[in-house]
């Protein structure tokens, strides 16, 4: 099994779902209307940052075989926090928002024709998410009948 790994200094954010515009247009016939689907710029740029560290040092891909996915997210402690509190909370998990699965579902996303060719192949999947003195994500991607 080849296992993959890259440590990405930013933090787990969130998949955000697509804005959709709707401009309406009358056609001459009278029928027809117009909408706009996006995806907000924040988003596109987070998903860049993740395309671009891994294609940096393992190139994009076109495997096809069955991927497991290890995703661990580190966050900050909040600077509200007093010193000694921030200490006591590294190395605990991190039990806010945002949720695992919506972390999960972007990175996947990121990674969707860039680490494998296609998300389905994704057989196995966990997240995490602890406190640490710096945020970073470190995704780890095992593929299953390749050396």
């Amino acid at each position: 099994m080849k296992q993959i790994e890259i440590n990405i200094k930013a933090e787990g954010k969130p998949s955000v779902r697509t804005m959709v515009l709707k401009n309406p247009i009358i056609y001459p016939s009278g029928k027809s209307r117009k909408v706009v689907s996006y995806m907000p710029k924040k988003s596109m740029k987070y998903r860049e940052i993740i395309t671009s560290e891994w294609i940096k040092k393992y190139g994009k891909s076109d495997t096809t075989a069955p991927v497991g996915i290890l995703i661990v997210c580190y966050f900050k402690p909040n600077k509200s926090d007093s010193k000694k509190q921030q200490e006591a909370l590294i190395g605990q998990p991190y039990t806010k928002k945002p949720d695992w699965d919506n972390i999960g579902k972007n990175i996947c996303d990121a990674l969707n024709g860039i680490a494998y060719k296609d998300d389905n192949q994704i057989y196995d999947a966990t997240v995490q998410k602890w406190y640490a003195r710096e945020d970073k994500i470190v995704i780890t991607a095992y593929f299953f009948g390749e050396e």
